[in-house]
C-alpha cells in the first residue's frame, strides 16, 4: 500500500495542473451544513492539486470532534482530502 500510495503521489505531481500552488485555509464548519463545508473544503483542496489522479482517487473523509464537557456543546466538523483509504479486512476467524 505505501507503494501505491507513492506511486500515485508521484504521478499526481508529475500531471498537476496547478503549477504555483497558493497558500490555503481549511475551512470550519460553525454550525454550517456538512454539503457546503464538504464542497469548500474540496474546492480548497483543488486550488492546489488538480490533476486526473485527484480526480479519480481523491475522496474526503469527515472528521467529527465533539467537547465532553457537558457545559461547552462545542462540535468541530472538518472535511479532509485522501487518495488511499486504509480498512481492516476480515478474516476467516472472525
Amino acid at each position: 500500500q505505501e507503494l501505491l500510495s507513492h506511486i500515485l503521489d508521484g504521478l499526481h505531481e508529475e500531471v498537476n495542473r496547478i503549477k504555483r500552488k497558493p497558500a490555503t485555509e481549511k475551512p470550519l464548519g460553525n454550525g454550517r451544513p456538512d454539503e457546503v463545508v464538504a464542497k469548500e473544503s474540496l474546492d480548497t483542496y483543488k486550488l492546489r492539486n488538480d490533476s486526473k489522479i485527484s480526480d479519480l482517487f481523491t475522496g474526503m473523509f469527515k472528521s467529527t470532534v465533539k467537547c465532553p464537557d457537558a457545559s461547552c456543546q462545542n462540535v468541530s466538523v472538518t472535511f479532509d482530502p485522501y487518495m488511499i483509504l486504509q480498512l481492516p479486512l476480515q478474516t476467516e476467524e472472525e
